[in-house]
């Protein structure tokens, strides 16, 4: 019997979907351990370093072995990457594995590199970060939820961040790729407060669709780094500052190394009057630290109140482009070249396409301080003041005049902790 042509391909598109499926699957991951939640600290640590002495995929529960929501209990102290491994959390009728409290909860072991991974873990109340690793092959970050980071000593100063990358001095000691996403960091209490950190490494970086909410310092600190940086799609909404507290209360803050950065798509709100949007640095007096030829384009910038800019170049960096970035709001500038330590040369920064139509400046659109040469600046329309040297201008009106007393000492005092940051940056965080 022929059957008719519409069983033939519903058959056959059944059998090719199974073969399909078959093939094509991801085979469900089967951990190599499995820890339940105990709330004890000495033995949640204690079985967990077990299992990370193990290597491999390990699987945190997010209940009791009686299946009760319980978080991880880590106290004061901490579980040391050892061996390459995978750290895995679930979530189970909304619950999801949590790590309480520890300092620096996962924490790499000197002299002894590793590839490691953490994802799906809710981290609750870490002291100075939920991870820090000072040695690395290559390190992942994803799916994770830090909330209310408590700030440690650190050189005079209180330091806090979810996850703090650096090698420090050993030039070597990070490297592979660092990949953080999809994490939602919330509420870190520290004078140096951030919300990623990674200074002083050879390692590339991807910081992909993160949201940062109440780093009063600054939501991504990307600096001192000799390869490229991706810094895409993220949210960072920096809140106000704490009384007190020497915090600048930026977005973005990038550069003072070699490698190139590509800052896409984010979308930033800063409330702090020493805030820039997004800042792109470079020394020139310092080895390796003039960031290659950078890309900032797209992103969406809203300042209240800043007495600094929107989109910032500090310092000296490789000819660069600035495109179609929204910076709305009110600060001194929507975007400009500024001095870091007083002897660069910025050249050939490309400004193009940016909507500044809804951003009120109290000095000027647009600010190009002498350090600025041979910067192409095109726009519709909007103030400029151009103290720099063969910049070429369209569409913007110029005008006199600069910085206020206010402003100045408002700058003065960013470029003192701007500084005050890069020295600290080379130093080993320790306990």
């Amino acid at each position: 019997m022929r059957l008719p042509a519409y069983v033939v391909m519903f058959v056959a598109l059944m059998i090719a979907s199974a073969v399909a499926a078959d093939a094509g699957a991801p085979a469900e991951v089967v951990p190599d351990a499995v820890i339940y939640p105990t709330g004890t600290s000495v033995t949640d640590r204690a079985n967990l370093q077990i299992a990370v002495n193990a290597g491999g995929t390990v699987l945190l529960k997010a209940t009791s072995a009686s299946g009760v929501p319980t978080a991880f209990e880590f106290g004061s102290g901490r579980v040391l990457l050892t061996q390459d491994v995978t750290i895995l959390g679930e979530t189970v009728n909304g619950h999801m594995t949590t790590i309480h409290r520890g300092n620096q909860p996962f924490r790499s072991v000197f002299g002894k590199p590793v590839k490691s991974a953490i994802r799906g873990v809710h981290f609750d109340g870490p002291t100075s970060a939920a991870v820090l690793l000072t040695f690395s092959r290559g390190f992942e970050f994803t799916d994770n939820v830090v909330t209310d980071v408590i700030g440690a000593p650190f050189f005079g100063f209180s330091k806090g961040q979810a996850v703090w990358v650096t090698e420090g001095t050993i030039r070597g000691a990070v490297v592979g790729t660092i990949l953080i996403a999809n994490n939602v960091v919330e509420r870190v209490f520290a004078d140096l407060s951030y919300g990623i950190a990674l200074a002083s490494l050879d390692a590339s970086a991807k910081i992909i669709g993160n949201t940062f909410r109440d780093t009063k310092d600054t939501g991504i600190l990307v600096v001192l780094g000799s390869q490229p940086v991706w810094i895409e799609d993220n949210l960072i909404l920096g809140g106000s500052p704490f009384p007190g507290f020497r915090s600048a209360g930026n977005g973005i803050f990038t550069g003072q190394g070699a490698g190139p950065l590509y800052i896409r798509r984010n979308t930033v709100v800063c409330d702090n009057p020493l805030a820039d949007g997004i800042a792109l640095s470079g020394i020139v007096d310092a080895p390796d630290s003039v960031p290659g030829s950078s890309v900032l384009e797209k992103n969406d910038v809203t300042m209240h109140g800043s007495l600094f800019g929107g989109i910032t170049i500090y310092g000296q960096v490789a000819p660069s482009l600035i495109t179609n970035n929204n910076v709305a709001g009110d600060g001194a500038y929507a975007l400009d070249i500024s001095p870091f330590m007083g002897d660069e040369v910025t050249e050939s920064t490309v400004f193009r396409g940016n909507n500044i139509s809804h951003f009120h400046s109290t000095i000027a659109d647009v600010f190009l301080d002498y350090v600025a040469r041979d910067t192409v600046l095109v726009g519709n329309s909007g103030t400029v003041i151009d103290n720099g040297a063969d910049n070429r201008i369209t569409g913007f009106s110029p005008m006199r005049g600069g910085a206020g007393p206010e402003v100045q000492a408002a700058q003065q005092q960013k470029r003192e902790l701007l500084q005050t940051l890069h020295s600290l940056m080379f130093a080993d965080e320790t306990d």
